[in-house]
């Protein structure tokens, strides 16, 4: 029997994904994988992993998602993962708790019905999921519209203490083929109103699957994109130009504990799950009904040195958009992402990407970074073109070398296209592994 030490709580952090994933109905702007902490060091035979299983899609498409004739516009979103109290052969000898943790701007994360179900890792099938948590139901109160129908005032926050709120009064959203777990009474408090000191909410249910969670809010200057239609003319739907955006947003971290995330050391426990987000209804915030226009043409110039340009109220960083290339010496082609950042000194920096699955059998994309094979990459400001005939890339993934020589900078092509209303919208969202040292 292994000896138990009670040492201070330590927290373990490890990022399953930080990917930019909702808003549009075409494309993605951004994909990102990484992870945070050491994942080799032992803080007193405190051991964990994680491991991510699949990604379902990338994007969510930002319509209603119950359309007039009462059927499903979408479907939710699949991550599922791996938890684990064991690294490169070594269990844990103290219990660990997992959590999982997003991190979401919070015009997002409001939209969003959410349910978390755990997988027998051998058979694949459901041995328990969460009651579907409609974040909206818990953050907004209430009013009648004109038709006398309850909806969502979103302009009226809730302020619970100590509520009991059931879940079976909330929409349902349960996509078809999701294995519709029972509905359960939450204990609700605390509040998300702007105007509150704190602004933290939290519910939790001490019987059925025991699920607990917390929403607080914060802001941050955080990076997205917007996606402009582009094409020959409005019927045409060229890969978007993405402008690529900086301001101060407002996030929501949601963290979402189950019991069977307690860990229990000196056995080795793994525990997959799968968490399903369902977009609950059309965002129509105002960068949704945005046009670009010819007076927006010099957002994708290089602005003059210590100058800023700002669309809307938002500080403009750069642009960014994907076209066809051929991988060199064949006929096969692929994408390419051009990517033009200004660099503040009256130009801008230029970084190419590959757009590829993340495996050969995934269906969501990647953006892997292309490095000059065998030299610089030849670029020429302006012309905004990669003027080395000869010009290769080697792609970070496969090391495929990438024909460079055709590509172009310029999102209208010397004219021959036009940019149209937005299409989409791109964050860096993040889902997070936390795990908690359980006290002995």
């Amino acid at each position: 029997m292994n000896e138990k030490k009670k040492i201070p709580i330590v927290k373990y952090m490890s990022y399953l994904l930080v990917v930019s994933i909702l808003f549009t109905g075409v494309t993605f702007s951004r994909y990102t994988m990484s992870m945070s902490g050491d994942l080799e060091t032992p803080l007193s035979r405190f051991y964990c992993s994680y491991e991510v299983d699949d990604i379902s899609a990338m994007s969510i498409p930002n319509v209603n998602y119950w359309l007039n004739n009462g059927s499903a516009a979408s479907t939710a979103r699949t991550l599922r993962y791996t938890l684990s109290n064991e690294k490169n052969g070594i269990i844990s000898d103290t219990d660990v708790q997992g959590h999982l943790r997003m991190y979401l701007p919070a015009e997002m994360a409001s939209h969003l019905a959410f349910q978390l179900g755990t997988l027998d890792a051998v058979s694949g099938t459901m041995t328990s999921c969460t009651p579907e948590i409609v974040f909206e139901e818990l953050i907004f109160a209430k009013t009648l519209n004109d038709d006398g129908e309850a909806v969502i005032d979103r302009t009226n926050y809730l302020s619970h203490d100590q509520e009991t709120v059931n879940t079976a009064d909330f929409k349902d959203y349960f996509d078809d083929g999701l294995q519709e777990a029972a509905d359960e009474t939450l204990v609700v408090n605390g509040t998300l109103s702007p105007s509150a000191s704190v602004r933290t909410l939290t519910a939790h249910n001490t019987g059925g699957t025991g699920i607990a969670l917390s929403i607080s809010a914060s802001r941050a200057d955080t990076n997205y994109s917007l996606g402009f239609q582009r094409g020959k003319n409005e019927n045409d739907y060229q890969p978007q130009l993405y402008l690529d955006l900086s301001k101060n947003v407002e996030f929501y971290t949601i963290d979402v504990t189950l019991p069977s995330m307690l860990l229990e050391g000196g056995t080795l426990r793994k525990e997959t799950y799968i968490v399903y987000l369902t977009l609950t209804e059309r965002v129509n915030e105002a960068d949704f009904v945005s046009e670009w226009t010819a007076d927006d043409a010099y957002l994708i110039s290089d602005p003059p040195v210590g100058n800023e340009y700002y669309y809307k109220d938002a500080e403009v960083l750069g642009y960014h958009f994907d076209q066809s290339a051929a991988y060199y010496g064949k006929d096969t082609e692929t994408i390419v992402r051009v990517q033009c950042h200004y660099d503040g000194n009256g130009g801008y920096d230029v970084s190419v990407y590959h757009v590829a699955p993340i495996s050969e059998d995934s269906t969501a994309n990647y953006v892997h970074p292309i490095t000059p094979d065998g030299g610089a990459i030849t670029y020429d400001v302006s012309s905004k073109t990669f003027t080395n005939t000869m010009t290769t890339g080697v792609c970070s993934n496969n090391g495929d070398p990438i024909d460079l020589s055709g590509l172009d900078a310029d999102p209208f092509a010397g004219g021959t296209m036009d940019a149209f209303r937005v299409l989409s919208k791109s964050y860096e969202v993040s889902f997070t592994a936390l795990f908690v040292q359980a006290s002995d």
